[in-house]
């Protein structure tokens, strides 16, 4: 059975690390631009390559991530004029089912009529109902903790804090200076592209000398980053974001901090701190977490274990569907 997997996006953590168990092809298709005025003839060109790798793959099952929540529809199109009945698994991050992504029209309609429509977490799932989604195709696939090979280790004197950042509405930037403000002894390692904030405008001014900026960089860098931290530091203001952090955190054998959410509770329990998303109370559970980093540290561990178990046994039951869906298709 040929499968691919196309993300619209540069590097995503999560396919990456359930390509050795399915069996994938994990194709990227990065936009070209990113500005408001460049973003549709962006999406035109990714639309078009996204065709190309799918004729040239002629694959038996296309795995597609969502947003953008206007793919399902093109998908579908494309399958229904094709002669190749290709199945279809919609991998849908939490952002598909919020604004603006979930004001696509006929959203629901069109991931009903894929064959499988994974969601990363229990509260998510619970989310898909309120739009009309059903549970005949939903499947719950947790994030896989990440499939790290680190290479350097953190020097136990250490005090730096990786801060991977996506700048999306849901991150408290703001609150993240001010907690390196009250903590200088603490070096704050803030990833992303930071020209993507709303604030980006005047972000720069005024910065604390121990918050490093470090924009874009490679999944080298960023996993030398991530071996030798002393915490890994994420924060949501949003209930139900898993956050793709808190498993490279746990994929890695590092200490968190948390923004205090039902989900990451459930999901991550005693392996981390948690936080509100307040200066004062994200310095202070770093400090803490600094101070126990080698008994978080072993929490994190043994929590990889058991989140790789679990995650096993959801993503056997999804690849038995496959399996079946297969046969099935053979046997027309």
């Amino acid at each position: 059975m040929k499968q691919i997997y196309l993300a619209w996006t540069k590097f995503q953590r999560r396919p990456e690390s359930m390509q050795d168990y399915f069996g994938y092809e994990l194709i990227y298709v990065p936009p070209t631009g990113s500005s408001i005025y460049t973003k549709p003839f962006s999406y035109i060109s990714q639309w078009i390559k996204t065709l190309e790798h799918i004729k040239r793959s002629d694959p038996d099952v296309v795995w597609i991530q969502t947003p953008p929540t206007f793919l399902p529809h093109i998908l579908l199109s494309y399958r229904f004029y094709s002669r190749r009945k290709f199945r279809i698994v919609f991998d849908c991050h939490n952002s598909t089912f919020y604004e603006p992504w979930v004001r696509i029209p006929g959203l629901s309609w069109a991931l009903r009529r894929g064959d499988a429509v994974l969601v990363h977490n229990s509260e998510i799932a619970r989310t898909t109902r309120h739009i009309g989604l059903g549970d005949e195709r939903l499947v719950l696939l947790e994030t896989r903790p990440a499939q790290v090979n680190l290479l350097e280790s953190a020097n136990h004197s250490s005090r730096e804090v990786l801060v991977p950042c996506s700048f999306k509405s849901d991150e408290p930037v703001e609150a993240i200076i001010d907690a390196a403000k009250l903590s200088p002894d603490i070096t704050y390692i803030l990833t992303g592209n930071y020209r993507r904030y709303s604030q980006a405008w005047r972000f720069e001014e005024g910065l604390p000398p121990n918050l490093k900026l470090t924009s874009y960089i490679s999944t080298a860098e960023f996993n030398r980053l991530l071996s030798t931290c002393s915490v890994v530091l994420g924060l949501t203001t949003r209930e139900g974001v898993q956050l793709s952090v808190a498993n490279e955190a746990v994929g890695a054998g590092k200490p968190m901090v948390l923004s205090d959410t039902k989900i990451l509770r459930d999901l991550f329990g005693e392996a981390a701190l948690f936080c509100n998303n307040t200066g004062v109370s994200i310095a202070q559970a770093l400090q803490e977490a600094l101070s126990a980093r080698s008994l978080l540290a072993n929490r994190s561990v043994q929590l990889r274990s058991v989140r790789e178990v679990r995650w096993t046994a959801q993503a056997n039951a999804l690849k038995l569907s496959l399996d079946v869906l297969d046969r099935k298709s053979k046997e027309c």
